[in-house]
């Protein structure tokens, strides 16, 4: 019994790690645009705790992979000290890249690249 209840359990956590890791950038796209219509409804919504924690995900690895490459010397964008995306401009700039690309990159992907093309180093 106690067995059984170990392999279920692990097999729950293997189907959602993989569900999590399967959110490309186009899902989360979608997601985060119908959050966003929602407006507050969208604080009931079980869609808004996932998109909150891949976006925190992303931008901790983002940030952490951008200060290793400026310790390289060679940063991957250069944000001024007070720069902020709100959630329109994040939208906006998803949409920009396109439902192909969006599918081709998980959101941390998708995030550098729009980093990257908003501030650049010069």
């Amino acid at each position: 019994m106690r067995i059984s209840v170990i392999l279920v359990a692990t097999g729950l956590l293997i189907t959602s790690s993989a569900a999590m890791a399967a959110m490309n950038a186009d899902v989360f796209y979608y997601k985060a645009a119908a959050l966003e219509k929602q407006g507050m409804a969208a604080a009931l919504s079980k869609d808004l705790k996932p998109v909150m924690n891949e976006m925190k995900a992303a931008g901790r690895a983002l940030k952490a992979e951008n200060e290793a490459a400026k310790k390289r010397g060679k940063p991957l964008f250069c944000p001024p000290k007070k720069s902020s995306m709100n959630s329109k401009q994040a939208l906006a700039a998803l949409r920009a890249l396109g439902s192909a690309k969006r599918k081709s990159m998980n959101v941390k992907q998708a995030f550098r690249a729009i980093m990257i093309k908003k501030y650049p180093c010069r």
